[in-house]
């Protein structure tokens, strides 16, 4: 009984994060238990409060620890922010210096942006741009990307979630493409060749002949 009633006065003062008075121990644990804790530790050698101050100490390193998380964190998410502000603008200037080197002549009906519009995981815009550009050269190319994309999408992988940044799937996306199935045409037979009349002529003689040989051998 009197080990439970320490543990809940330590409990107690670990959840105020502060030294509790007289009246509020015997509140929070009983008049009769605090009184029959505190001759338990004086038998024992120590104190009430040599307790309550191990606990405060407890108390004071966790709330140090929360700080330093705090500050640490604080100081991560402006990282954060200025490279994702970095990267935003250099995301930018590489389009528009990537866009700038496509020939003016070359009368494309699609852009990178009809893509990525429609990939689902928005990550690594910058090395998927170079990708697009290296991988996508023609009409036919980008229709190609786009069907790869619908058949990503309608895989088991994607449907379970588990989606790759756009610059990761783009390095592959031919891998995507659906396969045409080939039809083979049976070729259609051709029809058999009539003899003409001198041809049929020689064969019926030839017949007669053979069958006349054979007559005069039998007699």
């Amino acid at each position: 009984m009197v080990f439970r009633t320490w543990i809940m006065m330590m409990v107690y003062v670990a959840a105020i994060e502060r030294v509790p008075t007289e009246e509020q121990l015997d509140a929070q644990l009983g008049k009769a238990e605090h009184r029959q804790l505190k001759e338990y530790l004086r038998k024992t050698g120590t104190s009430e409060s040599i307790v309550i101050q191990k606990v405060m100490e407890d108390v004071d390193h966790i709330k140090s620890r929360r700080k330093h998380d705090r500050e640490y964190m604080s100081g991560y998410r402006c990282k954060t922010l200025r490279k994702d502000l970095h990267d935003a603008v250099l995301v930018g200037k590489i389009r528009e210096e990537k866009i700038d080197k496509i020939d003016k002549s070359d009368k494309r009906t699609y852009t990178f942006d009809d893509f990525w519009k429609e990939y689902p995981k928005k990550v690594g815009m910058s090395m998927a741009i170079q990708t697009y550009l290296a991988t996508v050269k023609t009409d036919k190319d980008h229709e190609d990307l786009m069907s790869a994309l619908v058949n990503y999408k309608s895989s088991e992988e994607f449907k379970k979630g588990f989606i790759k940044n756009g610059s990761n799937w783009i390095e592959d996306w031919r891998g995507w493409v659906p396969v045409k199935k080939q039809i083979v045409k049976t070729p259609a037979p051709k029809p058999a060749v009539e003899p003409n009349p001198e041809e049929r002529a020689k064969v019926a003689a030839l017949i007669a002949n053979t069958m006349k040989d054979l007559n005069a051998k039998n007699r």
